[in-house]
Order: structure tokens, then sequence, then C-alpha cells
């Protein structure tokens, strides 16, 4: 495919999420020689998540309040743009949907220039990913009245837009050889921690302490920037906590680039993920992973989990972890009495079970094709043809 010009416009929600995503995709379109611009409201982000960015790259302050943009004219980029990607359904500023339904127009009317309008969705495992990819939009009402966006669904199946999976993705990647049990090893039992403020910390750390008590295994818990690590500040500041916990090591890491947080993962014998693209990078990594979903008030979330878990044939074991970890069990206020129930030490047919899951689910979803690549060949289509 000829190198083509994206604008990819982001809104940072919270938590670093939905950066992480187009930054991903921005880097693995610039890669493949695309010219990304990137507008972003908080770029502030890039000089940690990516401080080495592709010459390909053009990152720019997208002002959301006054939708505005504070170094370029955005009807400029618009005009040199192929395809524009709202990620997230994050809204494009007026005039930008009123240039785009213009240019529709003029390419009806004169055969102009096409610009194909993407709306990158959400990841899910429910049937919507595929029910609904690649579906055209027309638009009805507003500025962009007359314009056609375009659905395009990340997933976990071949119907959907797949994963976003780089050429590099696997070339420093560890397979864990040596079945001896962590005791064995002499090593600390290592845990990645990246999770909302509101994941039930306490079961991890009485698990934690229990091992040592009883297996005399000691554990490090490695807690990336982020909301769970300010909460986990909080917690270690109580005098209460930290006797619960004398046995635990905690490393706080300060904010590191996306490669590094891929290693980060690697060099953990369990992660707690959180969001989309860490579960992604988790999926990757083949290490054993629990999933904490980003919660909604109307209890929709527990559906989204359950069919990914369903969808990836999760073992009983790794699904039990996976209720007690997202508190599924709303029931219960206490909670000390939702006991995360993590294989011990010595019970290494559980973490082989486990890990032999990771392993399998990794390999399947490496054989669909991979996001970028999906696009790039749906861009082509839509560039082709002269009628929709």
């Amino acid at each position: 495919m000829k190198p083509l010009t994206w604008l990819v416009f982001c809104r940072v929600v919270d938590n670093f999420g939905d950066a992480g995503v187009c930054i991903r995709l921005s880097k693995a379109l610039a890669k493949k020689g695309h010219r990304v611009i990137l507008w972003i409201d908080d770029p502030s982000l890039l000089l940690w998540m990516a401080p080495e960015l592709n010459q390909n790259i053009e990152v720019y302050h997208w002002l959301v309040s006054t939708s505005s943009l504070d170094a370029k004219d955005p009807i400029e980029s618009l005009n040199v743009a192929n395809v524009v990607i709202e990620a997230f359904g994050c809204e494009l500023p007026i005039h930008i949907q009123t240039e785009l339904a213009t240019l529709s127009t003029q390419t009806k009317q004169n055969n102009d220039k096409k610009v194909i309008w993407i709306n990158l969705e959400y990841l899910s495992a429910e049937p919507a990913s595929y029910k609904n990819h690649c579906l055209m939009s027309p638009v009805l009402s507003g500025p962009a009245r007359g314009a056609i966006k375009w659905f395009f669904y990340p997933g976990f199946e071949t119907l959907t837009g797949g994963l976003i999976r780089e050429e590099h993705t696997f070339d420093n990647l560890i397979e864990d050889q040596d079945q001896k049990s962590f005791l064995e090893q002499g090593l600390p039992f290592k845990i990645g921690l990246f999770c909302y403020d509101i994941a039930p910390l306490q079961i991890l750390f009485e698990w934690c302490q229990s091992m040592y008590i009883i297996n005399q295994l000691k554990t490090m818990i490695r807690v990336p920037i982020g909301s769970g690590q300010n909460r986990l500040r909080e917690l270690t500041s109580s005098g209460h906590f930290k006797r619960q916990i004398t046995e635990t090591q905690i490393e706080y890491l300060p904010p590191i680039s996306q490669e590094r947080f891929d290693q980060y993962l690697q060099a953990n014998d369990l992660n707690f993920v959180r969001g989309e693209d860490s579960l992604v990078r988790a999926i990757w990594s083949g290490k054993p992973w629990i999933w904490q979903i980003y919660p909604q008030s109307d209890f929709a979330h527990v559906k989204k989990l359950n069919s990914l878990l369903d969808l990836l044939c999760c073992p009983p074991l790794v699904r039990s972890l996976h209720e007690t970890w997202n508190l599924i069990d709303q029931q219960c206020k206490d909670e000390r009495a939702n006991y995360l129930k993590l294989p011990g030490p010595l019970e290494q047919e559980k973490w082989s079970e486990w890990q032999h899951w990771c392993i399998e689910i990794r390999s399947k979803l490496t054989r669909q094709t991979d996001l970028i690549t999906q696009l790039e060949k749906f861009v082509d289509l839509k560039l082709q043809k002269t009628v929709e």
C-alpha cells in the first residue's frame, strides 16, 4: 500500500488508556511509512509514554474546550489527509465535521480526492464487535450531515479488526522453560499491579502475607504510575496496613515508555492489568494475567468481562480470580471476605494450566491479521471505490 496521511484524534479521558492505544496506532502506522498527524488533548503524556517518536509522526495539541488547535490550522491538515480516525467516539471538532461533509459532497460531484472517516471503537469480545465491524454510517444531521463514517471494531475474532501487534512484538520474548516451583528458584514472586483505585488491594496483600507465613515465599509488588499506585501509597501510609505487609516488597515505578512497560510485563510472574491497551500487551507477554475491566454504574462491565472469558475459553480457576478481582459479588461489602484464591507456590499443576492457557490464546490471536494491516486494506479498498 502506498503511504497515506492519517489524522488521529484522541482525547485522554482518564487512566491513559485511550492515549495508549492511539499512540501505539500512530507508531505502527508511521513504522509502515505513513504520515500521521496526532491531535491529542494532553500531549504531555508523550514525553514519557513515547519519548522517541518516528519522524513520520507530528503531534499537535487539541484544545477540546475551545474546539481549536494550538499550532496548526485543522483545515490545512485535513486538506492533506487521506484518513481521519475518530478514536473511541471522541467527537471531532465542529469545523472538522463541517469540512468532512463538504469534501464528501465535492467527491460525489467532481470525483475529487476522498477522505475516509473511521470511528475506531473500543475493544470488546461482545457480538457487536463483529456484527457492526466495517459498517457504514451516513451522517444525517448536524455539522457533518452528508458525510459517511465507518465503524472499525478491534476484537478477538476473525470477523473483527483484530489487535495491534507490531512486527517487533515478540522479538525479545522470554519463554519459561523451567517448571520448578517459585520456592525452588529462590527468587521473590514478582507481581505486576496495574489497576484502578477501586481494586481490592487488601485481599492481594493478604495472599502475599499468607504465602510467606505458610511457605516462606517472598513477593515483590511492582506498581506502575496511575490511580492504582496513588491508592496504594495512601494505604501504605497506614500503620495497620504496613504491619500486614511486612514481608512484601513494593516497587513504585516512575513513568515509563510503552516499550519499557511491555518489558515490565515480561519480567513479572503474574500481571494484574486494566483497561484495553495493557490487556492486549499482557496477552502478548504470555504470562499469567488477571484483567480489571473499567467499572460501569449499571454493571454492564460484568457482561463484557464474561464475554471475553467465554470467548477465550477461560479455565474455571482463572474465571474465579477475575470475578473476585472485579468484585462481581457486590453483595459482599467486606473486601477481606472475598479471598483471592491464587494458587500457592507448590501448586505447580494449577500454575502450569494457567500458563498453558495464556500461551494457547496468544498463539491463537497471533494467527489473526493485525489491526494495522486490516486498517490499511480497508482504507485501500474504500479509496478505490467510486460509489458506496
